[in-house]
């Protein structure tokens, strides 16, 4: 629970066995949705999710509401017969793959039905896996809060052309479809940003064996620097991750500096003249007195 009081952008936190229990501790984040997807009580800040064997063999779910202060508000318990639910595909694939940590697709996170993905390794001896939920939209405010330049941006696609995560831009969105929620996402094609369609026609023609590398662009009419880097290299996920830097960010602060450099320059000329001019005075002043001194001899 600490983790969530120290971590914002995670929704919960959970554990799945493989023998079927599992332990989810989720943050209501003082999102109504979170509330109502649970049905939970109104001063609910904390939701805990197991699924336990008692002691006649038979499984049972509690969900159990806490509140800010840890306080007991609510507890609901159900028998719980299909247990194999509770380890999801993703984490069976973590399961086989120890060492590595596996990141979801995009879905409608549970918690509240929020868009977001899930990150996910295996325990320590196989046991069962450990998992965390992270809202998409904290990815947008993670870009937003990222100084690239005075006017770059950072932004998130996948390989799928959909546009994850924005500063600026809406990128996905939660829409109906029949009976059933679904995520909506922006093309970036068809992105409302030239910046993101500008660096999708780049990603098209993007050669991977270069993806360390910087390339310069013409967006509307100026030129800018973009960087593409594939996250799918480190950390296993199929998303791309841009940096979209004007270069008169960079030439204008090289302008700037170049004149306070000029301004310094001169204010050192100056009082370098000054201290000169006191120094000729002061030197012409001696020698007017030694002259007059020497005509008295």
């Amino acid at each position: 629970m600490q983790a969530l009081d120290s971590h914002d952008h995670l929704l919960s936190l959970h554990c799945s066995y493989k023998e079927g229990a599992y332990l989810q501790v989720i943050d209501a984040r003082g999102l109504p949705s979170l509330t109502i997807a649970f049905q939970a009580p109104l001063l609910t800040h904390k939701s805990v999710h197991s699924i336990t064997q008692d002691t006649d063999m038979t499984w049972d779910e509690y969900w159990t509401f806490l509140s800010a202060t840890g306080e007991k508000l609510l507890q609901r318990r159900f028998p719980y017969i299909t247990h194999d639910a509770a380890m999801p595909e993703y984490g069976r694939q973590a399961l086989g793959q120890p060492l590595k940590v596996f990141f979801t697709d995009p879905y409608l996170l549970k918690e509240g039905k929020i868009p977001g993905i899930t990150c996910i390794q295996a325990l320590k001896g196989g046991g069962g896996v450990f998992g965390s939920a992270i809202a998409l939209s904290h990815f947008s405010r993670f870009f937003w809060n990222q100084k690239v330049s005075e006017h770059g941006s950072a932004f998130l696609f996948d390989r799928k052309a959909r546009l994850l995560a924005h500063p600026k831009e809406p990128a996905v969105s939660v829409i109906r479809r029949g009976s059933e929620d679904d995520i909506r996402y922006v093309d970036i094609d068809s992105s409302q940003s030239a910046e993101v369609r500008a660096v999708a026609h780049l990603w098209r023609s993007f050669d991977t064996s270069e993806s360390d590398q910087a390339q310069l662009i013409e967006i509307e009419g100026s030129r800018s620097i973009v960087k593409l880097t594939e996250l799918s290299r480190r950390w296993g996920v199929d998303q791309v991750a841009a940096i979209v830097a004007p270069v008169s960010d960079f030439t204008g602060y090289i302008s700037v500096m170049r004149q306070r450099t000029f301004i310094l320059s001169v204010a050192a000329l100056a009082v370098a003249v000054f201290l000169a001019m006191l120094l000729s005075l002061r030197v012409s002043r001696a020698l007017t007195t030694l002259a007059g001194e020497a005509e008295r001899v």
